[in-house]
């Protein structure tokens, strides 16, 4: 018989739990917790796949949870049910808590069955692989292939000079002003981290950053923002699976943290193929692209890419 997942559900609203078991304990063997302390207790004591947390509790919140739960269970699936004002809810998610998927309230069932089971899909495929899910602060030395290198996309050069000053000679660093010159460039360099400033282009950026997860899931993408949008930040987690989100300015200790984190978690996704499964996003139906145009010649540039980047 197969493994059935086991699944959290943490909400400070018992009548929710109470739906939330009904719905999914025909598939999963389904745990419930409605405060974030009895929620670790439980990742303590059992080998949790996938949890769900709601954004707004009493005493810990939905991501002062999830960021907790990726230090004490790495491999377990982390969810979100978030509304669109919770700003610092979403951007420490990403940051920190590295959310695989946002769920908005009020959810869908059918969708929400459907992100659980992927989810628990995943934890289970690679679960014979938790050992190498170790949290990234723990990491005091990184052992990386030489060459690979980082790729800017602003329209100035000031934030590349910066991310070559952190990174250090070993790691080249690239500028492109424009979407075509970033794409020159993953023709030519071996890429393991995008960092880019989402005014270039406006929404071409991001429509830049979901097509590029699709074709290279092994690229990290680091976005810098001005002007936090709820929405665009909760896209491009489900739809470009960003692994930091900065809005404003950023200490550079943190960037520098960053860089290097999303160097050797590229490492790791090379040497262990099987965990690019943790990097799935969700389905892109081509209503979402706001420039269709755009996106078809995309498409195209990335094709001539396929190739190289297998």
């Amino acid at each position: 018989m197969a493994e059935r997942a086991k699944v959290l559900f943490v909400d400070d609203e018992k009548q929710i739990l109470l739906s939330l078991r009904a719905l999914f304990h025909p598939h999963y063997e389904v745990f419930t917790a409605e405060t974030g302390a009895a929620a670790l207790d439980i990742l303590g004591r059992e080998t949790i796949h996938v949890i769900v947390s709601d954004e707004r509790m009493p005493n810990m919140l939905g991501h002062e949870l999830l960021r907790a739960a990726k230090q004490k269970s790495p491999h377990t699936m982390r969810l979100l049910l978030t509304g669109y004002a919770d700003r610092d809810a979403i951007l420490d998610s990403i940051n920190d808590g590295e959310v695989f998927r946002f769920i908005n309230k009020p959810w869908d069932n059918l969708e929400l069955r459907t992100i659980v089971g992927t989810a628990a899909k995943i934890a289970l495929d690679t679960a014979d692989m938790a050992a190498v899910l170790m949290p990234n602060d723990m990491v005091t030395e990184l052992l990386l292939t030489k060459g690979i290198g980082i790729l800017v996309l602003d329209e100035t050069p000031a934030l590349q000079q910066k991310v070559q000053r952190l990174c250090g000679p070993q790691y080249p660093v690239y500028w492109a002003a424009t979407i075509d010159k970033a794409l020159d460039y993953l023709h030519q360099a071996d890429i393991a981290v995008l960092v880019a400033d989402l005014a270039v282009g406006r929404e071409a950026t991001t429509e830049f950053l979901k097509l590029l997860k699709r074709q290279y899931p092994l690229i990290m993408s680091i976005v810098f923002t001005a002007v936090f949008d709820a929405g665009t930040a909760i896209a491009l987690i489900n739809q470009a699976k960003v692994y930091r989100y900065f809005n404003g300015s950023t200490p550079e200790v943190l960037l520098q943290r960053s860089l290097q984190q999303g160097l050797l978690l590229c490492q790791t996704h090379t040497n262990n193929p099987k965990l690019l499964q943790r990097q799935e996003v969700e389905a892109m139906p081509d209503t979402i692209l706001h420039n269709p145009s755009l996106a078809q010649r995309l498409v195209g540039r990335f094709k001539g890419l396929r190739a190289r980047l297998r």
